[in-house]
């Protein structure tokens, strides 16, 4: 999939998808506060002050509400995937979906690693199970096998919501890899607490938005939103008011002003779970309002950073992680225990992107399989100009294409198209700006998005996998490094030494690669190794 260049995306989604990155990380802070009891959706028990106006807000606005946000724009995302290499009126074909599918399995595999090594709640995975299995669904179902599989799968979703309600004031965390200060042993809980715990539940509980965004797309309202005033402020409206009531009566139970009986609490967690879902609806239905009141206007500074994060959202969700790890495990730091609540929820307001380039993982999973277009019926496309189509020798898209909305002709009727170019073909179906019969095809045009470098084509893998591991084995120097000074030293030296490899790699998951597979690229692709070997380091050295 190639991303769209930054001018000619369509800003709710990126909007939205920044937001819901934000909202994610303040809905995960609470998880790593520990010794406190584990009370309403693992939220600390016996809050008060700060902590339980915290956890009021959090229960009512964010909580519950965030995933099934990202889920939405999960599917919107795979329906824009589709929309772009399928002809208008056409069917999505087995190409499209095989697409999705291998684009699903990256993302299983990412996931995988991310939960092993870092977070066991780890949501990648889900959503590339969600793309494996229902790959054909998000790509190319109807509109009644769509409602169908959202109606089934989040009923399904919300019975599995009945104890989160309980709690448990003995337990110093839900998460026994957080309080766990060996790192092998941790590393090891948190593969049975995602592979058991989290991954089909979540991608059970995830694939029903994912089926609502794929709607969403199809309506038109986010791409268009200027068009959609009235329709997008209803559902924002009803969504939101829906997901603030629902969360209230959890909020008020974790913030101690209500204890009602064992019986209503079981009712309070699919209460709280299913207006998440409206909620989620309503914050997507947010951006889009949002987005057309600047009516061509720059965004603020806020608006921005969340545009940019959500154009490599996967890198940013990646270092939410390396961050929050970094500091509150027990096999880390070990801030996480007995932290209020309050500050761990600080933590999570961080991480914003400061301006539009792609992530480093991003364009690596994207570069792992370049696209494809797919072939249209003579009668469908308009005759092409000379050496538009798809390369012979690379099989990607026309370059020519690539500075366009979604990658397509605007003739083709693209769903965003921004209309900054006339849509309309000129006589005998060739548009307006295409060269004179016989002339030479225009340059191939440069786009500033993170699926591939604007100069050249990537490294072919013999020449990468060399500097790859040449890039692990100087982050594991590194680690050996740390790990022998600070054997010698006081703690708080130690604890500086422990958090330089992951801000490092925090750093270099958010920089760029501009030629190929450059720093950043090599460090994410190194992402893996390092911290497998550095957590091999700390095991050994009883870190």
């Amino acid at each position: 999939m190639h991303a769209l260049p930054v001018t000619d995306r369509s800003a709710a989604p990126d909007l939205a998808r920044g937001a819901a990155l934000l909202l994610i990380a303040i809905a995960n802070a609470h998880t790593f506060v520990t010794h406190r009891g584990i009370g309403v959706r693992t939220y600390p028990r016996d809050l008060s002050g700060v902590d339980a106006v915290v956890a009021t807000v959090q229960l009512t606005l964010v909580d519950g509400r965030a995933y099934p946000l990202f889920a939405v724009l999960f599917g919107f995302g795979i329906a824009g995937l589709a929309a772009r290499r399928t002809p208008p009126g056409a069917r999505a074909g087995d190409d499209v979906v095989a697409l999705v599918r291998r684009r699903g399995g990256a993302l299983l595999a990412i996931g995988a690693i991310h939960a092993v090594l870092l977070w066991h709640g780890d949501f990648v995975a889900a959503y590339g199970l969600i793309a494996v299995l229902a790959a054909g669904l998000l790509a190319r179902g109807t509109t009644p096998q769509l409602v169908t599989t959202a109606a089934t799968t989040t009923a399904l979703a919300v019975l599995l919501h009945l104890p989160v309600a309980l709690t448990d004031a003995g337990a110093p965390s839900a998460s026994p890899s957080l309080v766990q200060p060996d790192a092998l042993v941790a590393m090891a809980d948190r593969f049975g607490e995602w592979l058991f715990g989290n991954l089909l539940l979540s991608a059970l509980a995830l694939t029903g938005a994912a089926a609502v965004g794929v709607l969403l797309h199809r309506s038109g309202l986010l791409a268009d939103p200027a068009r959609h005033r009235r329709p997008l402020r209803r559902l924002a409206v009803a969504g939101i008011a829906t997901g603030v009531l629902g969360g209230l009566p959890m909020a008020l139970v974790a913030a101690g002003s209500w204890s009602p009986p064992t019986t209503v609490l079981l009712v309070l967690g699919p209460l709280h779970a299913l207006t998440g879902y409206a909620a989620g609806v309503g914050y997507a239905a947010l951006a889009g309002l949002v987005v057309a009141r600047r009516a061509g206007r720059a965004p603020g500074r806020v608006g921005a950073a969340l545009e940019a994060t959500g154009q490599r959202s996967l890198s940013a969700y990646l270092a939410q992680s390396v961050a929050f790890v970094a500091l509150f495990p027990a096999w880390t730091l070990g801030l996480g225990a007995g932290l209020p609540l309050w500050a761990a929820a600080l933590c999570g307001t961080g991480g914003l992107g400061d301006d539009g380039a792609g992530g480093d993982v991003v364009g690596t999973h994207r570069r792992a399989r370049p696209g494809r277009v797919a072939a249209a019926p003579p009668d469908v496309l308009p005759a092409r100009r000379p050496g538009a189509g798809v390369a012979p020798v690379t099989g990607r898209e026309d370059p020519a294409h690539r500075d366009e909305p979604d990658g397509r002709p605007p003739w083709q009727g693209a769903p965003g198209y921004s209309g900054v170019d006339d849509p309309d073909p000129g006589p005998g179906g060739v548009p307006p700006h295409a060269p004179l019969p016989g002339a030479p095809p225009y340059p191939p045009a440069t786009w500033p998005d993170d699926s591939a470098p604007s100069d050249r084509e990537p490294p072919p893998v013999a020449r990468l996998l060399p500097r790859c591991v040449a890039a692990s084995a100087g982050w594991v120097a590194v680690a050996l490094l740390l790990a022998l000074v600070t054997g010698v030293v006081s703690w708080p030296l130690r604890g500086i030494a422990l958090v330089v490899p992951w801000g490092l790699t925090a750093v270099a998951l958010l920089v760029p690669a501009r030629r190929g597979a450059g720093p950043g690229g090599l460090v994410a692709l190194a992402f893996g190794p390092f911290w497998l070997l550095h957590a091999l380091l700390v095991g050994l050295l009883g870190w």
